[in-house]
């Protein structure tokens, strides 16, 4: 499930940012130059020069919007989604339950899953997909209202 919002996340932005030049130059004006070279040196063992970046922008964007890991919600997903739709994902009302299962993966992912001290049960696994599902129909209702704004800016 986490995978899967994961995925969402990625694509949603992605979508919304390299297909729409609105969105590119919103995104641009407010992302950090140093942000994106960082990331983007790093999966590309390379640095990422000014000159190369304008003439190569949307691969840059591209890559650098792959670069990073979407299950960082509190940090860099929340800059990028917040310098592209205009909104912190900080305002689900359910964050810090969203947070507590970000923790929760990384513990299972990096420690194994023998070594909790707390075993799931059916609830568990239930209440978990619900809060997935409900934070996603959040972020689609977040977007539309987003998309509302812009086009309101625009006429």
């Amino acid at each position: 499930m986490w995978t899967a919002l994961e995925n969402y996340l990625h694509r949603r932005l992605s979508l919304r940012i390299m297909t729409n030049e609105d969105s590119m130059k919103l995104f641009l004006e407010k992302s950090d130059f140093e942000d994106i070279q960082h990331y983007y040196g790093r999966k590309n063992k390379g640095k990422l020069t000014p000159i190369y970046f304008i003439l190569n922008q949307k691969k840059v964007v591209e890559g650098y919007l792959d670069s990073f890991q979407y299950h960082d919600l509190p940090g860099t997903v929340n800059k990028v989604y917040n310098n592209c739709f205009r909104f912190s994902l900080s305002e689900y009302p359910r964050f810090k339950e969203i947070n507590q299962a970000i923790q929760l993966r990384h513990e299972i992912v990096h420690k194994g899953l023998f070594n909790l001290e707390s075993a799931f049960e059916y609830r568990d696994v239930m209440n978990f997909g619900d809060l997935i599902l409900d934070f996603a129909e959040w972020l689609e209702s977040k977007i539309r209202e987003s998309d509302r704004n812009r086009e309101e800016r625009v006429h």
